[in-house]
């Protein structure tokens, strides 16, 4: 089977009536997250930048775990504002705009900035418990 990619965009459903508009992010319809083996979130937290400035969050990989439990699955979306993804792996890097609250990114395995930008909400939904002894921060590549 080949190598499921580190991370990719996924559009999440909107609903609306009247003007009002729902985002829904419910894991077991949306198809990346099933293939991602994504079943449940075990935390859900927000980035919130209210300065003038942009602010990074992350800076690492997330590792298997040396009990062999699950590697930690992000997927995150702005709510308001915008956001950077700054990703890098051994098969590539790229950057990816978080400008709408419908447009997702799910990380299985690379290595992430964010940069959450003046006035942004990020959404972040996570796969397993916090340890911060599976994060990495050292990069997969050789790029700045």
């Amino acid at each position: 089977m080949p190598k499921k990619k580190s991370w990719e965009v996924v559009e999440l459903p909107l609903f609306g009536k009247d003007g009002c508009k729902l985002v829904v992010c419910q894991l077991n319809i949306i198809p990346e997250l099933i293939e991602a083996e994504f079943e449940s979130a075990s935390r859900v937290y927000l980035i919130n930048n209210p300065t003038d400035k942009p602010s990074h969050r992350g800076q690492h990989v997330h590792l298997q775990p040396s009990d062999g439990s699950p590697i930690n699955v992000e997927l995150m979306y702005c709510i308001t504002g915008t956001a950077t993804a700054v990703l890098h792996s051994a098969n590539g890097c790229e950057e990816i705009q978080l400008d709408s609250p419908t447009k997702a990114l799910l990380i299985r395995d690379g290595w992430h900035d964010i940069v959450v930008n003046p006035g942004g909400i990020l959404v972040v939904i996570a796969s397993t418990d916090y340890n911060p002894d599976s994060d990495s921060n050292d990069k997969p590549c050789n790029c700045s």
